[in-house]
């Protein structure tokens, strides 16, 4: 009796520690403010303080989603993002990643890597600012990182909700904004490389 006892309460605790947890669908956000459109071919033009233009081409876009965990074993509801748009040797990355436990609220840490004339600098959503500009003549809202490490190369980059990267400024004095911004609506998630994972 005592060891039917054992076993059943064991069985019990076993169910109640060992749950499988479902995460919540994946939701865009962050990637509002990125470059939208299929990966391969949408582009955006900038040009620099000295006019010189450079066409970037959105190379790659990819979403990693938990689709549900197994509690108690360290796991929880994991999603990542990131983007890459580049031009020869310059590039802009931008990465998401966001967990949670049960129906929590999500934490996000958000960084950016800009490398532009062979100088790299990454940001965080730790030195953010959201604001909005006026573009023709619709309002957007943005997103400045800043870094005030920074000594050499890019110190800020601003993004715009349906285009992408709007503004880059370097330490020297130099910039690079966007030409002819055209705004779009957010890509749905199928025109990402998308792939469920689960934690047990």
């Amino acid at each position: 009796m005592k060891k039917l006892i054992i076993i059943t309460l064991a069985l019990v605790l076993n169910s109640c520690i060992f749950r499988t947890v479902d995460c919540r669908p994946y939701e865009l956000k962050f990637e509002e403010f990125w470059m939208q459109g299929e990966i391969g071919t949408s582009t955006l033009t900038m040009k620099n303080s000295q006019d010189i233009e450079k066409t970037l081409v959105l190379k790659d876009k990819w979403i990693a989603h938990t689709s549900n965990y197994t509690s108690d074993t360290g796991c929880n509801c994991n999603d990542q993002s990131a983007q890459l748009i580049s031009v020869g040797t310059d590039s802009i990355w931008m990465f998401t990643n966001a967990w949670y436990i049960e129906k929590n609220d999500a934490e996000f840490y958000e960084t950016v890597k800009v490398i532009i004339n062979g100088i790299s600098n990454s940001f965080s959503e730790n030195n953010l600012t959201n604001s909005s500009e006026i573009i023709g003549t619709t309002t957007i809202s943005t997103r400045t990182y800043e870094s005030n490490a920074v000594t050499v190369g890019a110190y800020s980059i601003t993004f715009g909700k349906g285009l992408g990267p709007i503004r880059i400024k370097f330490r020297n004095g130099d910039f690079w904004e966007i030409l002819n911004p055209t705004i779009r609506y957010t890509s749905p998630i199928s025109t990402y490389r998308y792939e469920e994972t689960i934690c047990n």
